[in-house]
């Protein structure tokens, strides 16, 4: 069984940014553009669901004209579509992309954090990445504090984005169906809860 899609994701850093609101704010100023573009799928749909944080393999590659002309190819990229939050009833959509730059090799550390803060935040939730560009091949767990991190700032799925996502599922319609609903109940698991104050991780 499996199931994959694509998804693009565009926005804005800034180097030496010390939070992604600051990066995300500057970057517009200074056009410092920032996209990926990814075939995020799973050879084995069960036991991607079995997975506690559901990872599935990332393959495509990263955009950013200040590291480089050409477009960056992902090697052994990662997305964990829902990954346990330290924060009780929140979860974390989480990317980690390593690959070559023309300042050496990078990572692009995302994630999206998903939990009930009042009002309709699901969207803003699901489509919202805070980002940094650590150097070297590094995962999730490397501190903030290491001194080799590049940059940071925030990308977007918009609308018109996510409506061209939803045309790229491949896979058989069982395991469509059965991915989609996984996602639906996890929605539904979060945002019927009671709103916490969101964290930034």
């Amino acid at each position: 069984m499996s199931v994959e899609f694509t998804e693009e994701m565009k926005g804005f850093y800034t180097p030496g940014a010390p939070t992604y609101d600051a990066g995300d704010v500057t970057g517009r100023r200074d056009w410092n553009r920032l996209m990926f573009h990814l075939t995020i799928g799973t050879a084995d749909l069960g036991a991607a669901l079995r997975d506690p944080h559901h990872s599935m393999a990332a393959r495509g590659y990263v955009r950013c004209r200040a590291l480089g002309a050409a477009d960056h190819p992902v090697h052994d990229g990662r997305f964990d579509l829902f990954a346990p939050s330290p924060v009780a009833g929140r979860l974390l959509m989480r990317y980690r992309l390593p690959f070559d730059s023309r300042e050496g090799p990078m990572t692009l550390l995302g994630f999206k954090d998903v939990g009930n803060d009042g009002g309709v935040d699901a969207w803003p939730d699901t489509t919202t990445l805070y980002t940094r560009l650590v150097h070297g091949t590094v995962d999730h767990d490397h501190p903030d504090d290491a001194g080799d991190e590049h940059g940071r700032g925030i990308l977007r799925l918009d609308a018109p984005m996510f409506a061209r996502q939803l045309t790229t599922y491949r896979g058989s319609l069982l395991d469509i169906t059965r991915f989609n609903l996984f996602f639906v109940r996890r929605l539904l698991s979060v945002y019927g809860r009671a709103p916490r104050q969101e964290v930034r991780a």
